[in-house]
């Protein structure tokens, strides 16, 4: 390889632009969020006492930022809209999942409502789950899937007794999609409007991505494949009635 190419240095060049698009895009996004592109949500309680609901957040092993991003975002906002909230993390070599699994189990026997959170690459929590027997997970409402191409678990989801489900069509940048979403799905919004507005809200942070990033980054490519997709429950919020 000639390193004197200026064909090989700019095809060299912009993967590097891209890759660091993508390392930096959820703190892009939170910076967005804040400054740029909506105002700030002013986050209060919307737990009621006469219908008690529990939050069930999982991470994969990532890096020690994004575990530390994710959790700092995450856990406050839960914690304002559920009176139980499990959040764990996973690392190499230990047993969060069983530790995941047994608290899925715990808040169906305890609670009438409960919300799972699977932030994670493309992965397969629904088959652990499944395996608890449908007769166990009834009290399952929302089930959020940050991975990859799992939009398509859908049917699986609702079979085990999900009232609704949303994940990502594509190879997504789904952090971006879910400042915007848990914020208002938290604030009470129902799960309609608050998939729409965050698709719409991500596609507008893409664009501005697209064009810091003079083309390395498509962003019309990025927006198809993070556009998050929703099954059952268009009217459902937070506060457990469908309207």
């Amino acid at each position: 390889m000639n390193p004197d190419n200026p064909v090989i240095l700019s095809t060299l060049s912009r993967r590097s632009i891209a890759f660091i698009v993508a390392s930096l895009l959820p703190l892009v996004s939170l910076a967005i969020v804040a400054a740029l592109v909506e105002r700030p949500f002013v986050l209060t309680s919307t737990r009621t006492p006469d219908a008690p609901r529990a939050a069930i957040a999982i991470r994969d092993d990532v890096i020690a930022f994004q575990k530390w991003g994710t959790r700092s975002f995450t856990l406050p906002a839960l914690e304002r809209g559920y009176d139980r909230v499990w959040y764990f993390t996973e690392s190499e070599g230990s047993s969060v999942r069983a530790a995941f699994i047994a608290a899925v189990a715990e808040a169906c026997a305890e609670y009438q409502t409960v919300d799972l959170y699977l932030l994670a690459h493309g992965n397969r929590y629904v088959d652990a789950v499944a395996a608890l027997g449908a007769e166990r997970t009834t009290p399952l409402r929302l089930v959020y899937n940050t991975g990859c191409g799992d939009a398509d678990q859908s049917t699986r989801w609702l079979s085990v007794g999900a009232d609704a489900y949303v994940g990502h069509v594509g190879v997504s940048q789904s952090p971006v999609f879910f400042v915007y979403f848990l914020r208002r799905w938290v604030a009470g919004a129902p799960l309609g409007d608050s998939v729409a507005a965050a698709n719409d809200e991500t596609a507008r942070v893409l664009r501005v991505v697209g064009r810091i990033a003079l083309g390395a980054a498509d962003a019309e490519v990025m927006i198809a494949d993070s556009t998050a997709v929703r099954a059952g429950g268009a009217s459902l919020t937070i506060g457990g009635a469908i309207e």
